[in-house]
C-alpha cells in the first residue's frame, strides 16, 4: 500500500491545527472507521468538544502513564476517562498537531493506534486500544508518554 500524507489544517483563533493521517484514502472500511474515531478523538482535545470525545470513547474506558508520586517513586496512574474529559474540554489548543504513526486491525475486532499528538508545547506519544463493539469502533485504552 502507498503511503502518503493527507493533512487537514483547521484555523484555532490565533493558532493552528494540523491533523495528519499516514496512508491513502484507506480501502478497509475498519480501518476509514478508526481513523475517523483518531480524528474525533484529535478534534475533542484540541477543540475542548466533550461530544467528539464522547462519540470516540467507550464510556468504560481509561488512560495510563507514569507518575512520580510525593515520595518520588513512579507509579502507573490510571484516569478514568469522564476525568479525562474534564481536563481535556477546559481549553482549547492555540497550535496542535496529530499523526498517525502506525495501525493494527486483528480480525476486525481489536486495533492498536500509534498516534503522535503535539500539544501547544508539548509532545506525547499515544497508543490507543480499539474495540469493536456493536459494529463500532471506540477506544478503550490509551497509554502514553510525554515526549522530551
Amino acid at each position: 500500500m502507498k503511503k502518503a500524507l493527507i493533512a487537514l489544517l483547521v484555523i484555532l483563533g490565533a493558532g493552528a491545527t494540523l491533523y495528519a493521517a499516514r496512508g491513502d484514502d484507506p480501502a478497509d472500511p475498519d480501518e476509514a472507521q478508526i481513523r475517523e474515531v483518531v480524528d474525533l478523538y484529535f478534534k475533542g482535545v484540541v477543540e475542548a468538544d466533550r461530544t467528539a470525545l464522547e462519540r470516540a470513547w467507550d464510556k468504560n474506558a481509561h488512560m495510563k502513564h507514569v507518575k512520580v508520586t510525593r515520595d518520588g517513586i513512579e507509579a502507573v496512574h490510571v484516569v478514568p476517562i469522564d476525568v479525562a474529559f474534564e481536563w481535556w474540554t477546559r481549553v482549547k489548543a492555540n497550535t496542535s498537531m496529530g499523526k498517525v504513526l502506525s495501525l493494527d486491525i486483528v480480525d476486525g475486532k481489536m486495533a492498536m493506534v500509534k498516534f503522535e499528538f503535539h500539544y501547544n508545547q508539548l509532545k506525547y506519544i499515544d497508543y490507543l486500544s480499539l474495540y469493536k463493539v456493536n459494529g463500532e469502533w471506540k477506544i478503550v485504552n490509551k497509554t502514553f508518554v510525554l515526549r522530551k
